[in-house]
């Protein structure tokens, strides 16, 4: 996080969400600014919703898809909207994609290959995905 904001840097961030989001970019320096999901629409944002709160002090976008804790998973087209907003504000997307593997009657895309875009960055690990019982492993992907 601190690669990508300075202090004082808003990071918008999709509520529910998992609980150290908020906590990462405040200590980096910078500002969470949560941004309600409702269930009437499946927990999922758009890049309508995203766009209300962006201010000049707006550095990132936070997304958890799928979701912790609501298990949602956004489509490809929501995704792409998102990568275009993006790329309008430069804007970097992080994209926590740590649940990938876990996902039942929905289709996943990793948010670095509907981009494409050097602003998205995605990161994942074998723990939390049930592949390793008593280690962790962790990465960050970016497309340039």
């Amino acid at each position: 996080m601190r690669a990508i904001i300075d202090p004082g840097d808003e990071v918008i961030i999709p509520n529910p969400c998992f609980v150290a989001y908020g906590s990462c970019v405040t200590l980096a320096g910078g500002k969470p600014v949560h941004i309600p999901t409702y269930e009437v629409n499946n927990f999922e944002i758009s890049a309508q919703d995203i766009e209300k709160y962006i201010t000049n002090k707006t550095r990132a976008i936070l997304i958890g898809y799928p979701s912790n804790p609501t298990g949602a998973v956004l489509r490809r087209q929501k995704l792409a909207e998102i990568a275009a907003l993006a790329i309008k504000y430069d804007l970097t997307v992080i994209s926590d994609e740590i649940y990938s593997k876990l996902v039942y009657g929905a289709e996943f895309n990793l948010f670095c290959l509907v981009t494409g875009d050097e602003r998205a960055h995605g990161f994942s690990g074998r723990f939390l995905q049930g592949l390793c019982d008593d280690w962790m492993a962790d990465w960050l992907c970016s497309c340039t």
